[in-house]
């Protein structure tokens, strides 16, 4: 148990005091916020050349165009212009409008949806302009006033599209669905890969962008097809652990609500099934469930090991404050002790008995204000976790179930400005703090304490900033407190025998962003941190990866001496950008740089 304990002491701090859980791609814990689902009109598009023009955002169509609104309307043409940023479609040379009863011959054709207004150049015997109201095509107007753009024609021959297509279905406001078509991976470089099928997505419900799956190092998600409420998509990701992966990634949305399902790696021998389901029954409830399956093969057909880990949360909003029941659990392994082992011939059975569970009712408040210039929240609840092979052992005893009541407030400040207070340039000060006790029934209880302060100096072109932050845990065993922690004698550091469950983290932190314009922006920090008790590397054995496949907590406890993040994202061109991460750890541990990320992103 001392091991574990102090091993644990930090991780033991986050997870008592945030029981809310971390989904890659999504908020836990949160609602999801009723939305009014918007006004989307489907229609499919066909020509000898479809172009989707990413900088313009608009599609140029060239050559037998047709254009299949529905409810039995057509038009026909020989050029199309669809601007996704207005909302407007232009049918130009030529146009036949076909209609269930009757055909119109005209120049020009031009829907405007967020109008619900069409406008058409006759040519039935003599050039007359009408207008059509609420997609009704059967009722002319020829007297009502149309818009002076309404057939402007744009000029494209500077812009290079990145897909070529020649069918495409089309959700106003919402999606593009383009048929076998050819797209350039690299922006404004007229060189293309074949696709059988691309998605492209650009509605403003964010939960269309929700995902299950991990996080990698380099990727890309290639949406092949989907509609206004789903998508389904290819990720191909490289992370440092997995390595290449090939996963499948299926999205569906709501108007209250949105589920995720994806399997990662397919090509690989340990998988991951992952499901995210999210509703909001009412405007003031919310739920949430998750799970995630890990199958491990042998080689042989049999699996060596399977595990699971799955959350149930749900969310009541209050005045001023808002209820969140949580529950998980998780089996580290699915399967029993094989009584015969010949039925697995060539195969290690993994076998750990452990199946934790915990649920937790909690209060959060809302932020209320204290004075002029501090405002504040506070949080309490009860806690109890399970696991019939047991949590803990202290005193001879093992503990299978562990009570947990909290509580805890957070104070903090409004930038507080150095100068005039309406002179956005002018440095700021920020200051908090934080105070959480987690009570426990076992003989002890744990305590942690953060404060923070923060001064930033904005400039025309980014920002520079000093911080400096404190955080002081504390688990309190009272007379047993060697029992808990006794004396470890550790050659590289000595101090390390003071350490009896008092710990104290400090950082200091001076950094800068720098953007001159909307297409570069970097970001640099350095970290001092200075630790009781000092990180020593290899003090303990490294822990086996979760479910998740993650090392929850490193083999020393606290953070490394330097460290120096760095963060850059750069619009390439008009349709590409790029994103890098990483950090310097100055040959701590035998860390050098680490964790480099790579994203391409529209």
């Amino acid at each position: 148990m001392n091991a574990w304990a102090l091993r644990t002491l930090r991780a033991l701090v986050s997870v008592s005091f945030g029981f809310g859980l971390f989904w890659p791609g999504s908020v836990a814990g949160a609602a999801t916020e009723p939305r009014t689902p918007p006004a989307t009109t489907v229609f499919r598009l066909s020509a000898d050349n479809v172009a989707f023009y990413y900088d313009r955002f608009s599609i140029k169509a060239d050559g037998n165009v047709r254009v299949d609104l529905g409810n039995g309307t057509m038009v026909t043409g020989q050029t199309l212009v669809m601007d996704f940023r207005s909302n407007r479609m232009l049918v130009a040379g030529g146009v036949h409008l076909t209609l269930r009863t009757a055909t119109h011959d005209g120049a020009a054709f031009a829907d405007f949806f967020d109008d619900n207004r069409s406008y058409f150049i006759s040519l039935a015997t003599k050039p007359e302009r009408w207008t059509f109201a609420d997609a009704n095509f059967t009722n002319p107007d020829a007297n009502a006033a149309q818009p002076p753009d309404a057939f402007n024609l744009p000029d494209f021959s500077m812009n290079v599209p990145v897909i070529l297509a020649r069918r495409v279905t089309i959700g106003t406001r919402s999606f593009m669905r383009f048929a076998a078509c050819r797209v350039a991976p690299v922006g404004g470089v007229r060189a293309y890969i074949p696709f059988p099928g691309l998605y492209v997505n650009f509605s403003n419900d964010p939960n269309l962008a929700q995902t299950t799956l991990a996080a990698a190092n380099a990727g890309a998600k290639i949406k092949l097809t989907g509609s206004a409420n789903a998508t389904t998509a290819l990720a191909l990701n490289y992370a440092t652990t997995t390595k290449f992966g090939v996963g499948f990634e299926q999205n569906f949305i709501s108007q209250k609500g949105w589920a995720d399902f994806s399997a990662f790696p397919l090509n690989g021998s340990s998988r991951f099934f992952s499901a995210v389901v999210s509703d909001a029954p009412s405007n003031n409830l919310g739920f949430q469930a998750s799970s995630v399956l890990n199958t491990y093969p042998s080689g042989s057909g049999l699996p060596t090991s399977t595990s699971q880990f799955s959350y149930v949360q749900l969310t009541q909003s209050l005045t001023d404050a808002y209820v969140q029941l949580n529950y998980r659990f998780a089996n580290s392994n699915l399967f029993a002790v094989p009584r015969d082992t010949t039925s697995y011939p060539g195969v290690i059975h993994l076998f750990a008995p452990a199946h934790p569970s915990a649920v937790q009712l909690g209060v959060n408040t809302s932020n209320f204000q204290l004075g002029r210039a501090l405002e504040g929240n506070g949080r309490f609840g009860y806690g109890f976790n399970h696991n019939s092979f047991g949590l803990q052992q202290f005193g001879g005893v093992t503990y299978t179930t562990i009570w947990t009541p909290y509580a805890g407030l957070s104070l903090f400040t409004p930038p507080l400005r150095l100068g005039e207070r309406n002179n956005l340039g002018a440095p700021y000060f920020v200051l908090n703090a934080s105070g959480d006790r987690q009570w426990n029934s076992l003989p002890h209880y744990l305590d942690e304490m953060t404060t923070a302060a923060s001064l930033t100096k904005p400039f025309h072109v980014g920002s520079v900033f000093l911080e400096y932050s404190i955080e002081n845990v504390k688990d309190v065993y009272g007379a047993a407190q060697r029992e808990a922690y006794p004396v470890i004698v550790v050659p590289q550091a000595p101090g390390y025998a003071a350490f009896q469950g008092f710990a104290t983290f400090r950082t200091l932190t001076l950094g800068t962003v720098y953007s001159p314009n909307p297409f570069f922006a970097l970001s640099v920090s350095m970290q001092k941190n200075t630790d009781f008790p000092a990180p020593v590397p290899e003090l303990f054995t490294p822990t086996q990866s979760n479910v998740l496949g993650v090392n929850p907590v490193p083999n020393y406890l606290g953070q490394a001496p330097y460290a120096l993040p760095i963060n850059l994202r750069i619009r390439v061109n008009p349709s590409l950008s790029l994103n890098a991460q990483t950090a310097y750890y100055f040959n701590f541990a035998g860390q050098t740089w680490n964790g480099f990320q790579l994203q391409f992103l529209p």
